[in-house]
């Protein structure tokens, strides 16, 4: 009996050191095409045309929109973005990789990629070597924000 209620405690006590960390930083997708204000959409085929780490405005407005962020709270436009890929979400990948993927989606008429964005702060910023942000799409985990930092330090 008390190896069981200390097997139920701990993953909650893991949950609670983590969660409220990463819960102002991390931003999950739940938004479909539908929801993208129409002159974004428009524009889809503007986007991820270069290999620039810079988000232009038009990309940055599409990802506010996808993922929801009030452009008061934060804006991704002109942001250092790095994009993941992978079933464990170790996969490099960049913006031109992701929007054709986003374009394909869109002419057959499916959902958006499903990611996770994951907004640096000043110290991550910084460890990350200057990235503003990550995003990581089709991944079958959740990775942790620091383990994301760790990922572009060793690139």
């Amino acid at each position: 009996m008390y190896s069981m209620k200390k097997y139920i405690i701990s993953p909650c006590f893991f949950l609670l050191i983590i969660i409220p960390n990463m819960s102002t930083q991390v931003y999950y997708m739940r938004n479909e095409f539908k929801n993208i204000p129409c002159e974004i959409l428009n524009n889809i085929n503007k986007m991820g045309i270069d290999d620039n780490l810079l988000l232009t405005e038009l990309e940055g407005k599409y990802f506010n929109a996808l993922y929801q962020i009030d452009k008061q709270e934060y804006s991704l436009c002109c942001k250092k973005v790095a994009f993941f890929t992978g079933s464990l979400g170790k996969t490099k990948s960049d913006k031109k990789m992701y929007f054709a993927g986003e374009k394909s989606n869109f002419r057959l008429n499916n959902s958006p990629n499903v990611g996770t964005l994951y907004i640096f702060n000043a110290e991550q910023k910084e460890q990350s070597g200057g990235y503003d942000a990550a995003i990581i799409y089709w991944s079958k985990r959740l990775v942790p924000i620091n383990e994301v930092v760790k990922r572009l330090k060793k690139h």
